[in-house]
């Protein structure tokens, strides 16, 4: 046998052998977390409300009926972060109309939060160290802390800083507060024709 044909079995030995070792790495180190996360992803419940039917009376004329609106609805799934929501909110904006009462419902903690999440490198500058040392001198840390600072950075937020909201950005704000509200996996209405 040449030399040629033993070092092409030798190759095709190894290949077969890394292959082998992939699939071994696949299945046995990595394989209770892929099927962990195959099984978190398959079993989701979702409930939609249904429309009733129609309601008649004992001589079967319509006493209450229902009429078809068109409706947009967002369902948030496992995994999503607020930066998704923010991006699906922004493009949905592009699209949408939102009646002027879903804008004007918006709270000014509303718009401070919103106001932060764009603007987070300015909203950074907001709490010193010292104002961190302050409050950890008091004895508040962990969740506490962070709260306390956030509802610090949230009130310093001024009103000058909250007109640079321009109507788009409000319109998108509505729409991620509807999307944000509720539980996971519970439809959220956007809007209603």
């Amino acid at each position: 046998i040449s030399i040629r044909l033993n070092i092409m079995f030798l190759c095709i030995f190894l290949l077969f052998s890394a292959i082998i070792m992939q699939l071994g790495k696949v299945q046995i180190v990595e394989g209770e977390a892929y099927k962990n996360q195959v099984e978190s992803s398959q079993n989701t419940t979702t409930s939609i409300p249904v429309p009733r039917g129609q309601i008649l009376d004992r001589e079967g004329k319509t006493v209450v009926n229902n009429k078809s609106l068109r409706t947009i609805t967002y369902t948030r799934v496992k995994g999503i972060t607020n930066e998704d929501i923010l991006k699906t909110a922004k493009d949905l904006a592009k699209v949408l109309e939102m009646p002027e009462q879903d804008i004007n419902k918006l709270t000014d903690i509303d718009k401070k939060d919103f106001w932060m999440q764009l603007n987070r490198q300015r909203a950074e500058t907001m709490i010193t160290k010292k104002d961190i040392e302050k409050l950890k001198d008091k004895g508040i840390e962990g969740k506490e802390l962070d709260k306390k600072i956030e509802d610090l950075r949230r009130s310093r937020v001024t009103e000058l800083e909250l007109a640079e909201l321009t109507a788009q950005d409000l319109k998108v704000l509505a729409i991620k507060s509807k999307m944000s509200s509720g539980y996971q996996l519970t439809p959220q209405i956007i809007k209603k024709d």
